[in-house]
């Protein structure tokens, strides 16, 4: 089972003899490694039985981008149709069990700490889910783990949205300090200041491909002055939990996940350096493409606008694209040279609509070709 972002090398996973599943989540924000993976699988001249499932949150540009890359890849998804998805709970009754069976998985993990008994059995009984939590699947999950930890205020349902996202946000801050102690570094204010920005910069800037990209970008995020076994022992703290195969050194790290878990912690950390400029600046210039050429700063003004839809920090979005908007037009550009939908394109104008508190829809065709679509990023980037 193979779990995170795609490899750069895609033998292992269409090659083979066992049948197999790959299901690619949040397959517009990566349209090229999508793209890739189906032209591996339709090109390979033997391999198993594959089904390529991409998850989305709409349709747009960039499934035109993954169809029009290659023709045999064109006739794949010409033969396919766009499912929606319903949601996974229907009825009270299925949200319940759904609460209920995540809660008792959680409860026998052997993490959970010492519940007191009370509490778990004041959880067995009624829902007591805030009626603004029901039908949010995330929400419920993370609901769960608070119950099975004996949350008293997630069992009254006295917490908000943003008050479950916090309290696990400290329960995921107790893994680092656990990773951190066993590669001899204290739990101080310090290095958990210093995790945080880590921890941010990885939200902001995708998967690393080695512990080597992974320095680079802790040493350009974090500002608060540590030692070198301290920047190591973060490293390596982060490397174990995120790594996926711990003691390697060219293993990729990932951000936490789910991404609204993580994205509530970037607009922590972004929300404290708004309030210097300078800072802000740091956090906005950090090395992009050093760290993950491309798909870095695409990346990034993915997660801020995807923040900028929850109403926080449309200001951020303004602020990257007065630093990167040429680069990234030229990348719109570049590829609407060659006729292909742009997905970043898309992006832009999503981020653009958001700096004018609404929401914009894209073009028709959804290029950089379009009237009025590169002119208003150029307008923006000559800003």
């Amino acid at each position: 089972m193979l779990t995170g972002h795609l490899p750069a090398t895609l033998g292992p996973l269409v090659d083979g003899i066992q049948p197999r599943l790959a299901v690619v989540d949040y397959a517009e924000t990566d349209p090229a490694s999508a793209a890739a993976l189906l032209r591996a699988m339709v090109r390979r001249k033997s391999g198993p039985p594959m089904r390529v499932v991409l998850l989305a949150r709409d349709k747009g540009p960039w499934l035109r981008y993954i169809r029009d890359n290659d023709s045999a890849v064109e006739d794949c998804l010409d033969a396919q149709e766009v499912h929606p998805l319903q949601p996974l709970y229907s009825s009270a009754v299925d949200r319940q069990q759904g609460l209920t069976t995540a809660r008792q998985r959680f409860a026998t993990l052997g993490d959970t700490g010492p519940t007191p008994a009370a509490a778990l059995s004041a959880a067995g009984g009624p829902s007591s889910m805030p009626e603004h939590l029901e039908h949010r699947v995330l929400y419920v999950h993370m609901q769960a783990l608070l119950e099975a930890y004996g949350d008293r205020d997630a069992i009254a349902g006295r917490l908000t949205p943003a008050q479950v996202l916090h309290r696990v946000l400290l329960r995921e801050q107790q893994f680092w300090r656990r990773a951190f102690a066993r590669h001899g570094i204290d739990d101080t204010d310090r290095i958990m200041t210093a995790a945080e920005q880590a921890a941010a910069a990885l939200i902001l800037c995708g998967a690393v491909d080695d512990r080597d990209a992974a320095a680079r970008l802790f040493e350009s995020a974090i500002t608060v002055g540590l030692d070198p076994s301290h920047h190591r022992g973060v490293l390596d703290g982060f490397a174990d939990l995120y790594g996926r195969t711990e003691g390697r050194d060219d293993c990729p790290i990932f951000p936490i996940e789910p991404d609204l878990l993580g994205e509530t912690l970037l607009a922590r950390v972004l929300g404290r350096a708004s309030r210097d400029p300078d800072a802000l600046d740091h956090w906005l210039d950090l090395p992009f493409d050093s760290v993950s050429p491309g798909p870095a700063m695409g990346r990034a003004l993915t997660v801020l606008t995807r923040l900028a839809s929850r109403s926080i920090g449309q200001a951020w979005i303004g602020r990257f694209l007065e630093r990167h908007g040429p680069t990234l037009v030229e990348r719109v550009d570049a590829t609407a040279n060659n006729g292909r939908a742009e997905p970043p394109g898309s992006v832009l104008e999503q981020a653009i609509g958001y700096l004018n508190d609404k929401t914009s829809t894209p073009p028709a065709r959804g290029t950089a070709q379009d009237s009025s679509y590169a002119p208003r990023f150029r307008t923006l980037a000559a800003a």
